[in-house]
């Protein structure tokens, strides 16, 4: 992580936080001195009193890098219970180390045929999808017992799809769902994992997805969520950063990320948090985002 870039990337907030603390700093020192003068506190030079402000300035630009370097999460609409918030941390940690065993929904974006391996290049390993598939299956019989869950799900929703040939899609499954479906699988410790339906496989295998399926990917989980998530926290990764056509920085992706579910603040009936991989906080600021 490197602190230089974190502070590059929120200069405008540090600004913001120095200003608010300074000024709270300024008002209590003018109500003490509405009571108090300079005399009694025995600071009689000009000098002293500078160096006072200057010391308050300083205090002001520590505090507000201590916040800026420390703080983990923004909320953007809503309170404690209820709302929109992001934060920094690990998708697949919270998925699977879910020690406070609060319920929860974690989100999983996958390839629209639910893909279940990572072999032949098929779904890559670095990828959200394929961290889950190597945490959540052991063995063969794991990855056909979760193939069969997720069909049976998919045919109780009757969910469309198109039927591939094998020119188009070289391995994997070969039905491909609407953006947007989500399948949801129980997980260990009161998760729930919502497998969502985002990116295609072109020929070559490479994942690949278009600005209108991302939208309404994005769309049918937030109704998904709606109809579905009991008013349950969720947890959503940044989604898409790699996949999308034409390719976007992870900062543009986040911002419209938040702007869908802003639109759709009436259906999110819990704490929906958009998580942002912990080891990029020196390259994505969550804090210039307002309240």
């Amino acid at each position: 992580m490197n602190i230089i870039n974190i502070f590059k990337i929120n200069t405008g907030v540090i600004l913001k936080y120095f200003l608010s603390i300074w000024g709270a700093l300024s008002a209590i020192t003018s109500l003490l001195l509405a009571f108090i003068s300079w005399d009694e506190f025995g600071i009689t030079k000009l000098s002293h009193k500078i160096l006072i402000l200057i010391g308050m300035a300083v205090i002001s630009v520590i505090a507000a890098v201590i916040t800026i370097l420390l703080r983990k999460e923004k909320t953007i609409f809503g309170d404690i219970n209820k709302g929109l918030s992001i934060k920094y941390d690990n998708i697949i940690n919270l998925g699977f180390n879910n020690s406070g065993k609060s319920k929860k929904i974690i989100v999983i974006p996958v390839n629209r045929c639910f893909d279940l391996s990572c072999e032949n290049n098929l779904v890559s390993e670095t990828s959200i999808h394929g961290q889950w598939i190597n945490k959540y299956i052991s063995t063969e019989d794991d990855r056909n017992e979760t193939h069969n869950k997720i069909e049976s799900i998919l045919k109780e929703q009757n969910a469309e799809y198109v039927e591939l040939l094998t020119n188009e899609k070289k391995g994997g499954y070969l039905k491909r769902y609407a953006p947007g479906t989500v399948v949801e699988l129980k997980g260990f410790n009161d998760v729930v994992f919502y497998l969502c339906a985002v990116s295609e496989f072109d020929s070559d295998l490479k994942a690949i997805c278009t600005e209108v399926d991302y939208y309404k990917a994005l769309q049918n989980l937030i109704e998904y969520y709606d109809a579905h998530g009991q008013c349950k926290d969720m947890y959503c990764p940044v989604i898409g950063d790699h996949i999308i056509r034409p390719t976007k920085p992870t900062d543009d992706i986040l911002h419209f990320m938040v702007s869908v579910f802003k639109i759709n603040k009436a259906k999110i009936h819990g704490k929906v948090h958009i998580v942002v991989y912990n080891k990029m906080k020196d390259s994505v600021s969550i804090l210039k985002y307002c309240d």
